[in-house]
C-alpha cells in the first residue's frame, strides 16, 4: 500500500517538474520578447549597442534554458521509471522489477542530492562574493 502511494507521488512530482520546465520556457520566451523590444526601442533613440546587447542576452537565456532542461531530464525519467517498474512489480509480484524500481529511485535521490550540494556551494560562494563586494563598496562611501 505504501509502495503504491510512493509510486503515485513520484509520478506527481515528475509531472510537476515537467510543468515547471514548460512554465520556465514560457517565462524565457516572454523575457526574450521583452529584451528584443527594449533593444529595438533603445536603438531607435540612438543607443545602437543596446540591440546587440539584447541579442546577446537572448542567446545567453537560451543556453541557460537548455542547460536547465538538460539537468532536469535525468531525474524526471528516473521518477517515471520508478512509477512504471513499481506498478509492474506489484501487478506481477516480481521482486526483480521491484529491485529495478528502487534502483531508479536511488538514482533520482543520488542525482538530486548531488545537485543540492552543488547548489549549496554556489549559494555560499555567492554570499562570500556579496559580502566582499559590500565591504569593498562601503569603503567608497
Amino acid at each position: 500500500m505504501y509502495l503504491q502511494s510512493s509510486a503515485k507521488w513520484a509520478k506527481n512530482l515528475a509531472v510537476c517538474l515537467v510543468i515547471m520546465l514548460i512554465l520556465m520556457l514560457i517565462m524565457f520566451i516572454i523575457a526574450m520578447i521583452s529584451l528584443g523590444k527594449v533593444g529595438h526601442a533603445a536603438s531607435s533613440y540612438g543607443y545602437y549597442g543596446a540591440s546587440s546587447a539584447s541579442s546577446a542576452a537572448n542567446t545567453i537565456m537560451i543556453v541557460i534554458y537548455l542547460i536547465v532542461v538538460g539537468i532536469y531530464i535525468y531525474p524526471i525519467t528516473r521518477l517515471f521509471g520508478f512509477k512504471k517498474f513499481t506498478d509492474n512489480a506489484l501487478a506481477s509480484n516480481d521482486s526483480n522489477l521491484l529491485a529495478e524500481a528502487h534502483h531508479k529511485l536511488d538514482g533520482f535521490f543520488k542525482y538530486v542530492g548531488i545537485l543540492s550540494i552543488i547548489g549549496i556551494v554556489f549559494m555560499v560562494f555567492y554570499l562570500i562574493v556579496m559580502a566582499v563586494a559590500m565591504n569593498h563598496a562601503s569603503s567608497f562611501l
